[in-house]
């Protein structure tokens, strides 16, 4: 499809195959040192419950929208949760899979819920009063530090490797090129 984190995989990526339904061969051209740490962005589905849903016409020809559309609101996943409800913009409610294949520890919750926001004010209060047991990691430094002050709440940081995209428009006066300037003068 060549969205998302393919980019991670196109470049190096020379042939993917699965010689068993427990098994997955990736091949790659040339060497990629953060390759594993990029596997956590394959996204593993039910093929078949994912093409029960392709939307046609599309942009990918035979194989319509390739069931993108469906996949924003449904699960087709293979993790410990599935998703039970959905609301875009709002929230996801996800349920524990019992027949998840991986091990999960007995006093996993049973329910999920992941809110579509960070706004301080909402997190903090929702906290407060007993209706949030985790928060994000973009709430300002104050909010963390009045928060850790609450009764019942332990402030607790976990260095993580992740990625942080700044997009900056090219476009912008601040960013002409010397050339640019000269031409305009």
């Amino acid at each position: 499809m060549g969205q998302g984190y393919s980019y991670l995989f196109t470049p190096y990526v020379d042939k993917v195959s699965a010689p068993d339904d427990q098994t997955v061969v990736i091949k790659l051209k040339t060497t990629f040192g953060p390759f594993l740490g990029s596997v956590v962005r394959i996204y593993i589905l039910n093929s078949k419950l994912v093409t029960s849903h392709f939307k046609t016409p599309g942009p990918y020809g035979d194989n319509g929208d390739y069931g993108t559309d469906w996949l924003l609101t449904h699960d087709a996943g293979s993790g410990p949760y599935m998703m039970k409800e959905m609301k875009l913009e709002a929230y996801m409610l996800m349920e524990r899979f019992r027949d998840y294949w991986g091990e999960v520890r007995n006093d996993a919750p049973d329910q999920v819920t992941f809110l579509g926001t960070t706004e301080p004010a909402t997190i903090k209060t929702m906290l407060s009063n007993g209706q949030l047991d985790i928060t994000d990691q973009w709430q300002p430094t104050e909010n963390l530090e009045a928060m850790a002050k609450m009764k019942g709440v332990t402030r607790t940081d976990i260095p993580t490797t992740g990625e942080f995209y700044l997009m900056m428009s090219m476009r912008s006066s601040v960013f002409q090129s010397t050339k640019e300037k000269q031409s305009s003068s």
